[in-house]
Order: structure tokens, then C-alpha cells, then sequence
């Protein structure tokens, strides 16, 4: 049986105690969800290194990395000291994973004014190919949003989010006093339970503003909603995963779509 292949954008490799990982955005994990954000991979079982892309596979999921959408500022929360030492990983082996990682490292150190490395001309590939990744990640990001606005305007003062990923949230657009846009989910950490918001405020050029949170239940499959503002009239939910999920307490099956008001009530399919 094949492996489910995840593309990942803002990805970074790591290598502890010669133990090799990734963390970065993935498209679309098979257990994550959509636009997941993925702390750590379990470890490396293989990998390949063609045209500017790593292909990173652990036992469950082949990981495709374009080296044009590696994060701009790696290796934030890593100490300085272990951040140089890899810097220097490049110099005793030619493995591309240890040239990639001590890039990465360099990345790192000069993000931060530390000192650069102008004859390093691997880094200095990996930092044009960024340009170019990252003017087509805004193409995208624009193209997503656009879509979003187009689904979401269909509704009126409502919001609309395409749930995969309930423990860490998806996308939110919104549809509310005339102005339609996005906002991306934030994670509060509470003492007994986290919680998914998503919060805007107003602003001269959208002067819309939105409070809209939910707390994670069972399995990743469920959310319940304890903050709604006044303002929101409906949420529109689709169920954008694989599995049946639960929004405050109505089931959705893979691929629906339903209306719920602030009571908690569902206005039905769409």
C-alpha cells in the first residue's frame, strides 16, 4: 500500500541526536487535516533529494518539500549555540539533508544580524528559490481567499469555515455588515481545556469585527462553541475531512455542508 503524500510549505528539518524530523505547513494530513500545522514528524525511514526538492518519509507518510518553500525564519526557540554548531554540519558530510540543515542554520543566524555567509552558494540558491516560492504562496493565499469571499458571500451576516482540522482550526471567512475577508485561527491555552478563536478588530479600511471561539472535544472531531458575536448571524460549516465530525452537538457527514444559529440551533443542509 502506497503512503499518503503531504505537500508542506514553511517547512524546516531538524536533526537531534543524529535523528532527523520535519515541522512546516502541510496541504492536506491524512490524520492533521487541511492547512495543518505540523509540530514534528515522527523520524526519517528514508529519503530522496531531486530538482530542489526533498522528499522526507517516515513510516506512515511520504513528505514532499520543495526547497522554494522553506521558512524564511527558521529555527526560532533553537539555542544559539546548537543553531551554530549546525551551521557547521555541511562541512565533514555530503548528505543533502546535513547541507540542507546547515543552510538552514545560516538562515537562522543571519535573520538575526549575527554574521553572514555571502560565499555560501547553496544558501544563496535556497534564497532565491524563496523568492520565488514565497511571490507563488501569495498567488495562492490570494487565490484562497478569493474563494472563500465567493462562498461565504452567498450568506448573509454569517460565517463560513471548511473544518478538517478542529484541533488547531481552518481558515474563517466572513460576510458580516457589508465586508467579507478571512481570519486565521489562534490556539488559547487554558488551564483545562485549549480553545480555537478566531478574533478581528475593526479597522479604517474594515471596520468589521468578529469574536468567534470553540472548544475541541473527543477525538479531534468535535467543537462547541462558547463565544459568538453578536454581529454573526449564522455559522456555515462544511465538514472538509474524511471522517463524521460534531459541531455543537449536529453531526456532519464527510462533504456537507449546515447552517447553525448562535442558539446552537442547525437551519439545516446546504
Amino acid at each position: 500500500m502506497s503512503k499518503p503524500t503531504v505537500n508542506m510549505t514553511n517547512w524546516e528539518l531538524f536533526v537531534y541526536e543524529e535523528n532527523y524530523s520535519l515541522s512546516g505547513v502541510a496541504d492536506d494530513h491524512p490524520h492533521l487535516g487541511k492547512e495543518a500545522y505540523v509540530y514534528q514528524t515522527s523520524g526519517m525511514k528514508s529519503f530522496s533529494f531531486e530538482n530542489d526538492v526533498l522528499v522526507f518519509e517516515t513510516e506512515n507518510t511520504e513528505y514532499i518539500c520543495p526547497l522554494k518553500y522553506m521558512s524564511l525564519y527558521p529555527y526560532r526557540g533553537v539555542a544559539d549555540e546548537y543553531i551554530e554548531e549546525l551551521t557547521h554540519r555541511d562541512e565533514n558530510s555530503d548528505s543533502p539533508l546535513d547541507i540542507i540543515i546547515a543552510a538552514t542554520a545560516k538562515l537562522s543566524v543571519e535573520e538575526y544580524g549575527e554574521k553572514t555567509f555571502q560565499g555560501d552558494e547553496f544558501l544563496s540558491k535556497i534564497k532565491k528559490l524563496q523568492e520565488k516560492g514565497q511571490a507563488e504562496l501569495k498567488k495562492m493565499q490570494e487565490a484562497e481567499k478569493q474563494r472563500l469571499a465567493e462562498i461565504v458571500s452567498k450568506y448573509h451576516e454569517a460565517v463560513y469555515i471548511e473544518m478538517s482540522n478542529i484541533g488547531g482550526g481552518n481558515t474563517l471567512a466572513y460576510n458580516l455588515g457589508g465586508y467579507t475577508g478571512i481570519v486565521k485561527p489562534q490556539i488559547h491555552g487554558g488551564m483545562f481545556q485549549d480553545s480555537v478563536l478566531y478574533m478581528k478588530c475593526a479597522r479604517d479600511e474594515d471596520p468589521c469585527a468578529l469574536d468567534f471561539r470553540y472548544f475541541p472535544r473527543g477525538f479531534g472531531n468535535s467543537a462547541e462553541t462558547y463565544s459568538w458575536s453578536d454581529n454573526i448571524e449564522r455559522a456555515v460549516i462544511k465538514n472538509d475531512g474524511a471522517d463524521i465530525i460534531s459541531f455543537n452537538n449536529t453531526m456532519i457527514q464527510p462533504g456537507e455542508t449546515k447552517v447553525f444559529t448562535p442558539e446552537g440551533h442547525g437551519e439545516g443542509l446546504i
